[in-house]
């Protein structure tokens, strides 16, 4: 194997497979858009979510994107740019900013909407992102996320095939570290599931204890596809927590390239998943 292949780490790839525009595109289909004229799209990376949005939307719609990844948000306004949906000129606007989930940069009740694409899971204090989520939405507005990182994502007799993926990609790593006299970094990432994912009534405990109204639940099946598998792998934020400690570029291209051979093995060409989406308005 050789170190100096280059892989695509950010999460943009992924955020392009057809099933992943799908999902996120049935999810933006259900958010009450008509009468919000200010969108928080939280966690934003690439502003895929924002793009949809803006073309569901009825009228004129401003759209804050904010993420704590400046290489995502370099690629959100390259894609923003190209799409005509940039931040300047026209009624329509998208700002981007750079900043924390639990900790936002804007006023109270200034939002109408805040939605969070597959990325709740990553915030350690949910506790305090609800806070805020509720501390800068309008009386009545609402707020929504989907994740594929949750208790009940797995469906019965898939869970093996994870643990399968990711030992063979750890093996990889460790036999190209041990010729190449690379060490793992003990305490350089975050562990792997260090902390548990909270289930479909966790989350909606987690809303109605901040404030909030459930308007609705709902769980989608999506199949991943070998090529899902190899972008998720490669992303960084992946790679890192994954096979912590290990550096992130050879983290990545291992976990990209144990995807085929893992489904290979299992004589499977696609794995189905749960998404979890939930809609909560502020009371």
């Amino acid at each position: 194997m050789s170190s100096k292949r280059q892989v695509d780490t950010s999460y943009d790839p992924f955020a392009q497979e057809p099933e992943y525009l799908e999902v996120n595109r049935l999810f933006v289909d259900t958010l009450p858009l008509l009468e919000s004229r200010t969108l928080l799209d939280l966690a934003c990376g690439t502003c895929v979510l924002s793009g949809m949005m803006r073309e569901r939307a009825a009228g004129p719609l401003h759209l804050v994107g904010l993420d704590l990844s400046r290489e995502s948000l370099m690629l959100a306004r390259e894609h923003l740019a190209g799409a005509g949906r940039g931040s300047g000129g026209g009624g329509a606007r998208t700002l981007l900013l750079e900043g924390s989930a639990d900790c936002l940069p804007l006023a109270d009740a200034s939002v109408q909407g805040v939605v969070m694409g597959n990325a709740i899971q990553l915030i350690d204090d949910k506790e305090r992102l609800v806070s805020e989520v509720a501390r800068v939405l309008a009386p009545g507005g609402f707020f929504a996320f989907n994740t594929s990182f949750y208790s009940g994502t797995y469906l019965p007799g898939t869970e093996r095939l994870y643990v399968q993926w990711v030992q063979r990609a750890l093996e990889e790593v460790t036999e190209h570290a041990r010729r190449e006299g690379i060490r793992r970094t003990k305490g350089s990432g975050r562990r792997a599931f260090s902390q548990p994912w909270l289930s479909r009534d966790e989350y909606r405990q987690l809303l109605e204890r901040g404030g909030f109204e459930i308007a609705s639940v709902r769980e989608r099946t999506v199949e991943l596809t070998r090529h899902s598998f190899e972008t998720i792998g490669a992303y960084s934020g992946c790679a890192s927590v994954v096979l912590s400690g290990w550096p992130v570029d050879l983290a990545s291209a291992a976990l990209q390239r144990a995807a085929g051979p893992t489904l290979e093995e299992a004589g499977v060409d696609a794995v189905p998943r749960q998404w979890l989406e939930m809609v909560a308005t502020r009371a």
